[in-house]
């Protein structure tokens, strides 16, 4: 196993084993391997307005108390430190929905003895392994696995807690920023996943893969599955030189596709009088006599959105080729 203070550490490694004065990058190496830079969410840049107050809801009545709720900018970016914790939430919410769904409608129309669980999927080990191969690989030892339901969330790192020498799954951004001198990031490829169906036993798959799985629990309630992405989610592999999905879907997961979504919007009353709230907007500007813009943004009626969706598995596509 290769250990590794920093990516830029890792890729300069590569770089050397790969490169001659006179050469080129060898064909068939990915270019992953050399110049993708892979952070944990939150280690990245904030943008200079991420944080800033954009929205303001609040109920006008003078006598009532309830407090003002303020509603920061979202770049919606999973590398931001201000801004990944809402859209890791958002993810994890969205992905469980889309699971609960998937199970329901499998246990009524396919297998009513289908459930969820929980596995982790570790590599061998070695340090060749770079985004591109890593998924590749996953999709040919995934055969194997005993179910081809699957969601999941991919990790490049463990860390090693260089006070105790334990090596552990996970450690918050957070807690690994404020203490770089105790933790080392550890490269180690492993997958977390949310499985649907039964699943092959360890040690069968072990030997016909190379492969460690590790299944934590028993079955995955709802309030289980959102948990156990959102904490995946937290210490996920990103990528900061290409757009990548932190989730994929396999097999009716992936087959599982939003067939209605209807969206109502519903008054927004405060919970403590009972008067309409009011939403203020500081980024849009009203300008009177076409010259200088207000700046106290613009003020209207604030409704709350109401969203139903209805849930479909969607037919297996046919390979072959249309005549």
């Amino acid at each position: 196993m290769y250990i590794v203070s920093s990516m830029a550490e890792y890729s300069n490694s590569l770089i050397q084993q790969v490169f001659t004065p006179e050469s080129t990058l060898y064909p068939a190496i990915p270019k992953s391997y050399i110049s993708e830079r892979i952070i944990l969410p939150g280690e990245g840049e904030a943008l200079d307005n991420c944080g800033e107050t954009k929205l303001v809801i609040e109920c006008k009545n003078p006598n009532c108390e309830y407090p003002v709720e303020l509603i920061p900018h979202d770049c919606k970016r999973p590398e931001c430190p201000i801004c990944s914790d809402k859209l890791l939430t958002r993810i994890a919410s969205n992905s469980t929905e889309k699971i609960m769904a998937c199970l329901e409608l499998s246990q009524k129309h396919i297998n009513p003895n289908f459930s969820l669980s929980s596995v982790v999927l570790s590599a061998p080990d070695t340090n060749s392994w770079d985004y591109d191969s890593i998924h590749k690989e996953f999709r040919r030892i995934q055969r194997y696995l005993g179910t081809n339901h699957i969601t999941k969330v991919y990790h490049a790192y463990r860390f090693r807690d260089r006070v105790t020498g334990d090596l552990l799954e996970a450690v918050p951004w957070k807690e690994y920023q404020a203490h770089k001198d105790r933790y080392i990031k550890v490269l180690s490829p492993h997958f977390h996943c949310v499985i649907m169906g039964k699943m092959t036993k360890s040690d069968t798959f072990y030997k016909k893969t190379g492969w460690v799985v590790v299944k934590l629990g028993g079955y995955l309630r709802e309030s289980d599955v959102f948990n156990v992405l959102h904490y995946a989610l937290t210490h996920a592999a990103v990528s900061l030189d290409r757009q990548r999905k932190l989730i994929d879907y396999y097999g009716l997961m992936r087959r599982t596709k939003i067939a209605y979504e209807d969206i109502e919007l519903e008054q927004d009353l405060c919970p403590q009088c009972g008067e309409q709230r009011y939403v203020t907007d500081y980024d849009f500007y009203c300008f009177y006599d076409g010259a200088v813009p207000e700046e106290t943004g613009m003020t209207t009626l604030h409704y709350k959105r109401i969203i139903t969706r209805k849930w479909e598995i969607v037919p297996k596509r046919s390979r072959r080729r249309s005549s």
